[in-house]
């Protein structure tokens, strides 16, 4: 799995952001200049030209950004010319900028931090496993301990999604893919103690998006989805709640019963 499919699978981060930002990273690139100017624009909201003026004023040039001469078609007018900046210049712009989008932006970085967070000790251990792994020549053990809520494309062609949760991933995908051509692969998974819990928060606000009669299935915007199954799997660790669902004996609607654990 690269880096873009990663980052997708298993963040909140909207997915075009990703493809934007991501999309050309080359790690093994000193300077790594990746992120073109237009892409800035539309992220920031702000025009090309301001843009530019900043550069100039106070970034500098082959270090912090580089301009690709544009080269003569034979047609009319100015060959446009390729600026592109590097990761950190384009994010130290982020910070700075006072648009509402630059806020948008700020926060999609704040979710990367908490991410390399959430999965550091996977990243520690991934590094030891790797090294045993070379100095025994043994292939990494991989042994989860928490369940995930996943979500997964329907094979309708027509942008639905199925959510769903499992304490094995692996084999819940076995028996999705089955005899299937091509095998199934999760669009986002989020790890959680509290599968139960977020699952039925997930639903429950989501079923405003429920395809028809087919109860998880839905038909949304994935990184509307991304969102709302992070910001439920928040809820549940922040506040430490356990969440029972009832029935109203005397009929109407259900309530919820709310109560820490």
């Amino acid at each position: 799995m690269n880096l873009i499919a990663f980052l997708k699978t298993h963040t909140k981060i909207n997915n075009e952001f990703i493809d934007d930002f991501f999309g050309l990273y080359e790690s093994k690139d000193k300077y790594n200049f990746s992120i073109n100017i237009d892409a800035i624009a539309k992220w920031l909201n702000m025009t090309i030209g301001h843009i530019k003026e900043t550069l100039v004023y106070s970034y500098k040039e082959k270090i912090d950004y580089k301009i690709i001469k544009g080269t003569s078609n034979g047609m009319k007018g100015k060959p446009k010319d390729t600026i592109l900046l590097t990761p950190k210049c384009f994010k130290l712009m982020a910070m700075q900028s006072k648009t509402k989008k630059a806020s948008q932006v700020r926060e999609y970085y704040y979710e990367l931090e908490e991410f390399i967070d959430q999965y550091k000790e996977y990243i520690i251990k991934g590094l030891e496993d790797k090294i045993k792994q070379l100095e025994n020549n043994q292939k990494p053990k991989i042994n989860p301990s928490k369940g995930v809520i996943y979500i997964l494309k329907t094979d309708d062609g027509i942008g639905h999604y199925k959510i769903g949760k499992t304490k094995n991933l692996k084999q819940r995908l076995r028996q999705y893919n089955g005899n299937k051509k091509d095998d199934i692969i999760p669009l986002y998974v989020y790890e959680t103690g509290n599968i139960d819990e977020v699952e039925r928060c997930v639903k429950s606000y989501a079923k405003q998006f429920q395809y028809r009669k087919y109860k998880e299935i839905y038909k949304a915007d994935i990184n509307t989805l991304k969102s709302l199954i992070n910001d439920c799997g928040e809820f549940n660790e922040k506040t430490n709640l356990k969440i029972k669902w009832k029935s109203n004996k005397n009929g109407g609607n259900h309530y919820i019963a709310i109560f820490r654990d």
